[in-house]
Order: structure tokens, then C-alpha cells, then sequence
């Protein structure tokens, strides 16, 4: 990489220091100026700051200046470090990712190919005149006053560069905070105003050589302030502090600005004097915190394709609006972009931040040690001021190989001096507001151990999908967090299309296996998904029912953690995104779209979840003769809103298909307390199973709003849950039109009206062609469309062209995927309406 530029005499002159700053260099590079060179850097995880020697540089506007970046083939670097390094990596098909501080999965993953590309972040020169605002330090204390009053002292501490002949006392630095992002009201509200005094603590600047680092402190208390809370736990309210930096009371050489969130937060793993073991949980202002959310990779191979609007839709509309409130970012990506963090800070989205190791034992030179003792200082500076940063953690499964860490004296030092000693403490030194967790998963009692401790600490639960178990395996997976677990699925048809001719969507064919990460994953997933379903009549229907198939596993997951509600405080599945088109376990596909999954996490992630288990099972034996044993249930709510307690009405019916009616109905009144967990209910319908056949039979329970308004046209649903008394491939199910009527409303959105004579279920509304993810919003996908029950979708967009929305809209279900002559998914008795 080269550009050229001019420099003019006069500024260079009038600057103390002249300062190349890089914010991304990724990895191995010689960056030079004018062929001479400036340095060689080998970390991509890191900004950097190059101080440039004004006799580098030629001055004047006339003068040409060339400033070059080389970067060497990345396996040259790789090969001299695996001569003292040969260590294996679980993922990296070539070998040697982690001897070179770059992107894990870069190198190949699971769900990821292998392309350990080259990056170059924005590059400017800095010219410092006197000094500079080089840190801010800023420390909350929260103190509880008399009647319930609350106020926050903010101590802010500032780090100075100054030139070496400039008085100290010559320097003023003036702050100001103010509520500007705040969620009721659109105008700033001015806290105060605060001088911050220069301390005698003068010594030599480590990142400016030749200047002095001095150090300001100063202190301003917020009477009554507006906390900021998680996601659905309160509102989202962020301080702008503003520190000014001026010479003798008049010129600003200097000025910062900082977003922060008054807020506590803390990891509590005391003693469960209940229910025996240690808590692991996030506490937020006192109130412990149920995380619901995803695990993060990055968003593109390519990383320099993303932009901050790709990442603002990920953040809100994909996490924040599916009541998500916390994301992971996982340990074998990237350190995210500080849009990244904003987003989260303004969307109540808890960041569990790994640092960037991964499914590899790491070097244990002392090159290696400052190499990441730098990374961990840099990362830690630059993120602790953010009110979503919740914790942070050292690496990703790293500890799941315990009995090769432990069995080999040198990798057992090397673990533990990176894991244990280097970063810990430079997270302690630099953020002492955080708790700091080894691995993930991590058992407290010692990593020696073994991994998964289902009583403290967090853990990854793999048995469904890599151990191939049956999905009710979660059901007797017993954990504080479970931090990872998931299944996959294929991508869409839409998405396919994009590396793939029609001719080559065969599951098994090369171009599939190709965009198949996972060893043998194309069958495992298949496995998974016949379990569950009918063989399908063509590639769309079959990356239908393997999203289905995602869906419904992992629903089971978060429903049973979320059941065991206090006892277990999180459920972060894998994983929210993809870095390219193929299979993978992601929601949400590479060009946004979400799929079924997603559309789930809405429903089970909500405050309010009623969630039923059936106490029996479906079992296949001698002969291929299907046994079942369903026909008992329990049910229960689940609450972690805002309200301290809800009122609801508990409906629940069994539906016959063949008859197309209810044939039991009952309902109670239920009021369940915020942040509680119960059983509600027990249902018995082993005589309905024997009468009708567990094949004929739907338990459709639903939560509805206990009193409603006059007015509202029918009885609110809160949550509603469907349980298949066998699975949905031993069922023949009607086969119906579904009739839709689109309707033009105001303010950018339309509504598609559905209807059946017939129980339809997983509806899938495809609008794929009517316009990207990103500007046309679907309120609602797969759901179960009982017949005279009309399901209204609102879709939200720029466009409101009914026809040719009309043209594009595909609806289908279960049924469809196979039917002897496929249908081509247009809707049956299609209607337009001009206007409401």
C-alpha cells in the first residue's frame, strides 16, 4: 500500500511532535516513509502510534512524501514462529495461526473458510503543538442516601503529554457532563461544570518519547441520576463528559469526549446458600440480570467490506429489538470497532468480551508475553469507559484441553502466565470496575479439573450436534450460564443463489460440502432435521426445515435454562451472525435475513415465556415401531420484566387436526412476581392420546393479558407456546389454501392479512424478493395459522408498491415441503385492498 502527500514547512515547524497513527494494522507489515523505514509491527489487534522524525519528512507543498506499507506473505512469519512453536490448532487446516497475533478465524473455522487477508485501518499524521489528552480514567461511586435518594461522585483522573519545557501550571483542564442521550428528552440537560487540578506526579511518557506525562484529577456528584440499565430492564440514559485542554486560560490544544452510563455492575459468584454450589451472575444497580443473547463472530471474511451501518443494523434491529441484552464477543474474532460499542451503549446490549484467543495453546516466549501484554492495554483503555462492557474474559475453550495444558510442564506455564498472571493483571491496573474470567468455560474450582461445572462458573453444552444426543438432552443439562450452544442450519435460497446454480443445491454434491465448514455436518444436520420432519421436495424446502429444525432446538435450550431461572442466569446461543454464505448454526443469515431462529428468539427471549415440557417420549424401537409415551405436560411462566409483579389469564386447549376443533379447553387466572420462575400448571391428556392418537393431537397454551381496555379488538397474547404430541413427520396434515389480503397503511408499512380452512403450521411469509433485509422489516415469520384465527403481518418499508410486492410474495408451511407436485408458494385467492 502507498500514498503520497505534502506537508508544509510552517506546520511542521510549529509542531513539538509529529505522530503517524494507524488504527489497524493487520498483521505482519514494515511501514516505511520516503523508502526509509519507520518500523516493522506484527500485532493486528493493536493502533498504533509512529513517531516521525521531522528530518524523514520533505517539507514544503512542492515536496512529495511516500508512505508505504509492506506486507510479506503471512505463512514466511508463520513458518519462523512454528520452528520454536509447533503448536496445534483445533481448526486451522494449515497449521500456525497462533504463533501471529492476527484473527483466528482467519484461518479457517467451522463455519468460516480460510482467508487470513491483509487490513490497513485509517492512517493520518497527528502534529502535537504543546501537549495532548492521551487517557481518561473515569470511576463511578454510588452512594445510597437517606429515603431512597441515590447519587453518583464520578472521580476522573486524566493522563497529560506535555513538552518537556512546559509548566505544568500552565495547563488547564476543565470538564463538563451532561445528560445528552437521554431516552425522555431530546435536549441536553447540563450536570456541571468541574476544574481538574495537575497533580505532582510528572515522569517520561511512554508513548510520546521526550515528553513528560503528567496526571489531572478532579470529581463532580450527580444528585438523582438517571441509571442506565440492560435492555428491557429500564431505559438506556448516557452522560457526554467533555474535558478541555487549554494553555494560559485561552487557546484549546486539547479535547475529549466521553459517553458514559451510570451504572453498576458486578459478577457475583457467592455462595448459593439455597440451592448449594456458587452463583454466576451479572448484578446491574443491584438487580441481578438474566443475560439473553447470542455469541458475536465477525461480520465478514473481508472484514474491510463492513460498515458502521452493516453494525448498526446487526446491533438494533437483529439484537436489541429480539429482546436480546447481551452479546459475547467471541474470543477467535476481532477486538469490535468503537461503533460497535456505541451501538451497544445506546441499546442496552451487556458485551462479554472476550480477549483474542482461541481454541489453540499459545506461545510462551517472553516476545510473545509483551506482544499481548501491549494488545490487553490498549483493548482495556479503550473500552472501559463503556457502560455495556460487563466483563471480561481471557480466552475461548482453551481450558476444554485441560489434560494437554496440564500434561506438558512448558504448556502449563505458558497457560498460566498469559491466563492467570500477564492478563489479569493488566485488566486489574487498567479497569478495576470489572471481574475478570479466565476461559470460557471455566470451572472455579480449578481448569484441572475439567470443564462444564454444572454447579459454578459458566459452560458450553455440545452434546446436541457434535455428540449427535437428542435435542431433550438439554433438558437434563444442568448449568449457572450456559455460555454456547446451538445447531445448524442451511442457508436460504436466497442466499444459496449467491455461490451456487440451482443445479448444484444438492446437499451432498461439492459446492454444498464446500460452503460446509463442519466435519460430516451436512449429515449431522440432516440426521437432526428427519428426526423432526418428512423428507422435502426440493432445496428451499429442505433449508426451511433445517432453519425449522435450528429453531426448535434451540428454543428447548433457552426455554429449560430460562425455566431454571434463579439457578441458572444465561443463555448466550451460537451464534447470531455469518462471516460468509453456507451453513452455519447462525439466526441471522449473511445478507441480513433472518431466519427461523430469529424469529423464535423474539418470542422466547420476551419478559413474559410460558414454556411446556412433556414428561414423555417419543422412542423408536424393534422393527421401526414408534412408541410414545407423551400425554402428560407441565407448564410455566417465566418473568423478568419491569413491573414487580403480572396478572395473566393461562388459556390452553388441545386441538384435533382431523377434525379441525378444539376437543379440551380450560384456563386460570395466574400472577407470577418479576424475576421468578414456576411451575403452573400440570396437564394429563393420556385418555384424549388413547381416544384420538398422539399423531392427531396440537396443545396450543397460550398467556393473555388478564384485563384489557375497552376498546382493544381482541384479548392481548403475551406469550403462547404449541407442543406436538409426536413429531410432526408422523402427522398427515391437511392439505389448504392460505388466502392473504395486503393492505396499504400510512407511515411506511403494510399489512398482510393470512387465513386457512385449515391448521397450517410454520408459515413462512418469503419476501426476499421484495427488497433486502436491511430497509424491509417482516414483523413476524413462521408462525402457526389455525383455521378461522386470521394472522395479521405488518411489513415495514421505503416501498409500499403493492404489486409488486404482490409479484414477489411467496407463503408456504409444513405441508408444502412435500407435497407430491410442489407448490410454487404463491398464495391462493390473493386480494388487494388500496388503502385501510
Amino acid at each position: 500500500f502507498r500514498r503520497t502527500f505534502s506537508l508544509p514547512r510552517i506546520v511542521a515547524e510549529r509542531s513539538q511532535r509529529i505522530i503517524l497513527r494507524v488504527t489497524l494494522i493487520d498483521t505482519f507489515c514494515r511501514v516505511s516513509l520516503n523508502q526509509k523505514e519507520l518500523v516493522t509491527v506484527d500485532n493486528g489487534f493493536i493502533l498504533h502510534e509512529i513517531p516521525v522524525p521531522t528530518e524523514m519528512i520533505n517539507l514544503g507543498m512542492d515536496a512529495e512524501n511516500v508512505l508505504e506499507f509492506c506486507f510479506p506473505p503471512v505463512m514466511q512469519y508463520i513458518k519462523e514462529r512454528q520452528i520454536t512453536h509447533a503448536y496445534k490448532e483445533w481448526n486451522d487446516p494449515v497449521g500456525g495461526a497462533s504463533c501471529i497475533r492476527k484473527p483466528q478465524y482467519s484461518f479457517g473455522w467451522d463455519w468460516a473458510p480460510r482467508i487470513p487477508a491483509i487490513r490497513l485501518g485509517h492512517a493520518r499524521f497527528i502534529l502535537v503543538p504543546t501537549g495532548r489528552i492521551c487517557d481518561v480514567d473515569i470511576q463511578q461511586e454510588h452512594i445510597d442516601q437517606r429515603k431512597g435518594k441515590l447519587s453518583v461522585k464520578l472521580q476522573v483522573v486524566i493522563s497529560l503529554d506535555l513538552k518537556p519545557d512546559l509548566p505544568a501550571s500552565s495547563i488547564r483542564v476543565a470538564a463538563s457532563l451532561s445528560l445528552k442521550e437521554s431516552t425522555w428528552s431530546p435536549n441536553p440537560e447540563k450536570v456541571g461544570d468541574f476544574l481538574v487540578t495537575a497533580t505532582d506526579d510528572i515522569h517520561e511518557s511512554s508513548s510520546f518519547p521526550g515528553f513528560k506525562r503528567a496526571i489531572a484529577k478532579g470529581e463532580i456528584t450527580v444528585s438523582n441520576p438517571k441509571l442506565w440499565w440492560p435492555n428491557g430492564y429500564g431505559n438506556q440514559e448516557l452522560y457526554v463528559l467533555t474535558i478541555d485542554m487549554s494553555q494560559d486560560e485561552s487557546l484549546i490544544i486539547d479535547s475529549v469526549q466521553r459517553k458514559i452510563g451510570l451504572r453498576t455492575i458486578t459478577l457475583d459468584q457467592s455462595v448459593d446458600e439455597e440451592r448449594g454450589g456458587s452463583h454466576f451472575r451479572l448484578i446491574v444497580n443491584k438487580r441481578p440480570i438474566f443475560a439473553k443473547g447470542a455469541n458475536m463472530i465477525p461480520q465478514h471474511s473481508l472484514l474491510s467490506r463492513v460498515t458502521n451501518a452493516d453494525t448498526k443494523y446487526l446491533l438494533k434491529r437483529c439484537v436489541a429489538e429480539t429482546g436480546m441484552n447481551m452479546i459475547r464477543v467471541w474470543g477467535g474474532g476481532v477486538y469490535e470497532t468503537d461503533a460497535f460499542y456505541n451501538s451497544c451503549d445506546k441499546y442496552g446490549i451487556l458485551v462479554w468480551q472476550d480477549f483474542m484467543f482461541s481454541c489453540s495453546l499459545y506461545p510462551g516466549d517472553e516476545r510473545f508475553f509483551e506482544n499481548v501484554q501491549k494488545e490487553v492495554r490498549q483493548q482495556v483503555l479503550r473500552l472501559r469507559h463503556h457502560a455495556c462492557l460487563a466483563l471480561w474474559c481471557g480466552n475461548n475453550e482453551l481450558e476444554q484441553v485441560h489434560e494437554q495444558i496440564v500434561g506438558d510442564p512448558s504448556y502449563k506455564n505458558a497457560y498460566e502466565r498469559l491466563f492467570y498472571e500477564i492478563i489479569p493483571k493488566v485488566v486489574a491496573r487498567c479497569d478495576g470496575s470489572r471481574s475478570y474470567w479466565p476461559s470460557s468455560p471455566h470451572n472455579p474450582e480449578g481448569y484441572e479439573k475439567g470443564f462444564n461445572n454444572p454447579c459454578a462458573g459458566d459452560t458450553h453444552f455440545w452434546d446436541v450436534w457434535h455428540a449427535r444426543k437428542p435435542v431433550d438432552a438439554y433438558l437434563s443439562h444442568r448449568t449457572r450460564f450456559c455460555s454456547e450452544f446451538g445447531m445448524q442450519s442451511l442457508a436460504s435460497l436466497e442466499v444459496a443463489k449467491t455461490f451456487a446454480e440451482e443445479s448444484d443445491l444438492n446437499l451432498f454434491g461439492p459446492v454444498l460440502e464446500s460452503h460446509q465448514k463442519n466435519n460430516a455436518g451436512n449429515i449431522i444436520m440432516l440426521e437432526y432435521t428427519t428426526r423432526l420432519f418428512r423428507l422435502p421436495n426440493s432445496y428451499e424446502h429442505l433449508a426451511y426445515l433445517t432453519q425449522l429444525n435450528q429453531a426448535i432446538c434451540v428454543r428447548t435450550g433457552v426455554e429449560h435454562f430460562r425455566r431454571n431461572m434463579p439457578y441458572t442466569m444465561g443463555a448466550l446461543y451460537w451464534q447470531l451472525n455469518d462471516c460468509w454464505p453456507g451453513a452455519s448454526w447462525s439466526s441471522v443469515e449473511f445478507n441480513g435475513r433472518w431466519k427461523c431462529l430469529h424469529y423464535f428468539a423474539r418470542k422466547f427471549f420476551s419478559p413474559i415465556l410460558v414454556s411446556v415440557v412433556s414428561l414423555g417420549q417419543e422412542t423408536v424401537g424393534l422393527c421401526n415401531l414408534v412408541r410414545s409415551t407423551v400425554g402428560k405436560f407441565v407448564v410455566h411462566v417465566v418473568y423478568d420484566g419491569t413491573a414487580n409483579d403480572l396478572s395473566a389469564r393461562l388459556v390452553w386447549r388441545v386441538y384435533d387436526i382431523r377434525r379441525s376443533r378444539d376437543i379440551d379447553r380450560g384456563e386460570q387466572v395466574i400472577t407470577i412476581k418479576r424475576d421468578e420462575s414456576r411451575q403452573v400448571g400440570a396437564l394429563d391428556y393420556t385418555d384424549l392420546v388413547a381416544q384420538h392418537g398422539a399423531q392427531n393431537l396440537i396443545l396450543r397454551v397460550q398467556l393473555r393479558k388478564y384485563q384489557f381496555r375497552a376498546g382493544e379488538s381482541s384479548n392481548p397474547v403475551f406469550s403462547e407456546s404449541t407442543t406436538w404430541f409426536a413429531s410432526p413427520r408422523m402427522y398427515e396434515l391437511p392439505s389448504g389454501s392460505i388466502s392473504v389480503v395486503i393492505v396499504e397503511k400510512k407511515s411506511h408499512a403494510m399489512v398482510i392479512e393470512l387465513s386457512s380452512s385449515c391448521f397450517q403450521p410454520f408459515v413462512c411469509v418469503d419476501i426476499s424478493e421484495f427488497g433486502p433485509a436491511q430497509v424491509v422489516r417482516l414483523e413476524d415469520n413462521f408462525f402457526d395459522l389455525y383455521p378461522n384465527e386470521p394472522k395479521s403481518v405488518e411489513i415495514t418499508c421505503v416501498d409500499r408498491d403493492i404489486s409488486r410486492l404482490t409479484a414477489s410474495l411467496r407463503v408456504y408451511s409444513l405441508v408444502d415441503t412435500y407435497r407430491t407436485s410442489p407448490s410454487d408458494g404463491k398464495p391462493r385467492n390473493l386480494t388487494r385492498i388500496t388503502s385501510l
